[in-house]
């Protein structure tokens, strides 16, 4: 099993449970706290976080070049991460601007739409880039 979570700094890290000593790899991106980790379900390369620092960052999996995507299968599925992302980089989008100083607490996605919650009751509604 693939998991993800963070840490308090806003780094990005990836496990493989079957060795879970020591992440597999570990990204960053944020620039505080990440509240929400969460896999896209239709597309399993794509990684949603949101943030203190009122960034939505998509992370996108795909673009890791000679791994076969995030999970090892290219977009699809697979049993498990490939060793070789450690060294690897993934293109990060911020969904959100940078004109947002406000924390986004919670999302949720659902076919390419992408709905979060913030501080002083804000909520976005926003299209996928990828």
């Amino acid at each position: 099993s693939i998991i993800a979570n963070s840490r308090s700094d806003g780094s990005l890290l990836i496990w493989d449970m079957r060795s879970n000593k020591f992440p597999l790899a570990t990204f960053a991106g944020h620039a505080s706290a990440i509240w929400e980790v969460q896999f896209e379900a239709e597309k399993s390369d794509n990684l949603y976080t949101c943030s203190e620092d009122g960034q939505l960052l998509l992370w996108n999996g795909a673009a890791l070049s000679g791994v076969g995507g995030l999970l090892g299968g290219g977009g699809k599925t697979s049993p498990r991460l490939t060793p070789e992302i450690s060294h690897q980089k993934m293109d990060v989008f911020n969904l959100l601007g940078s004109d947002n100083n406000l924390s986004i607490n919670t999302f949720d996605v659902q076919q390419g739409l992408v709905a979060c919650g913030g501080e002083r009751q804000t909520l976005f509604c926003v299209a996928s880039c990828d």
